[in-house]
């Protein structure tokens, strides 16, 4: 399209015609399909649901049962959004999901922090790991059990797959060209983005 835009013998219209052509060509190699009948819908879908096992259709677990039982887990290509006022634990949970379902159920996950430090993070996934509360974390003067239970939760962290990007300026375009990048190389189960203004 841009060589046919540069060259002089073509006119405006002409340009136009043959742009649009092969965006329509694009668009019907594009295209997912046609429209189904009601009885080719339903027969993949009786086999699906009927052979379906207890616990087949659950997502990834929040690691809060009443959540997981409303929403029956986290699914692939599915939009959750956490919602509340300041200073109602909005970051905790989003972050108590992620570490759940990357250190329990082996996920791996990204995490966008646009507020907080990757350290800060850290700290905080650390204190939860641990059971050694986040002030002693941060503020020091760890006992020596305290020490041992954060070096043994350092190690499990370390094993999960769990990533951080903190980069504070992140737009929601770059969030989704990154993650997108980053599915090429490896196996992304879940994207969690602290936060979003709106």
């Amino acid at each position: 399209m841009m060589e046919s835009s540069a060259s002089s013998t073509s006119s405006a219209s002409e340009v136009w015609s043959e742009s649009y052509t092969r965006l329509d060509q694009v668009s019907e190699e594009n295209r997912e399909g046609e429209p189904r009948d009601m009885n080719e819908i339903i027969s993949d879908f009786g086999e699906l649901i009927l052979s379906r096992k207890l616990g087949e259709g659950m997502g990834i677990s929040t690691g809060f049962s009443v959540i997981d039982k409303l929403t029956l887990g986290l699914h692939p290509g599915k939009l959750h959004l956490i919602a509340a006022r300041p200073g109602m634990g909005k970051s905790v949970l989003a972050q108590n999901i992620s570490q759940h379902a990357a250190m329990r159920d082996s996920k791996n996950v990204l995490f966008y922090s646009l507020e907080m430090s990757e350290m800060e993070v850290l700290e905080r996934l650390c204190a939860s790991e641990s059971g050694v509360p986040h002030k002693v974390i941060r503020g020091g003067g760890m006992t020596v059990r305290d020490r041992s239970a954060v070096e043994s939760a350092l190690l499990r962290l370390e094993a999960s797959g769990l990533m951080i990007d903190d980069t504070a300026s992140i737009g929601i375009n770059d969030i989704i060209q990154r993650s997108r990048r980053l599915k090429q190389s490896r196996q992304i189960d879940m994207v969690v983005v602290d936060y979003l203004g709106l």
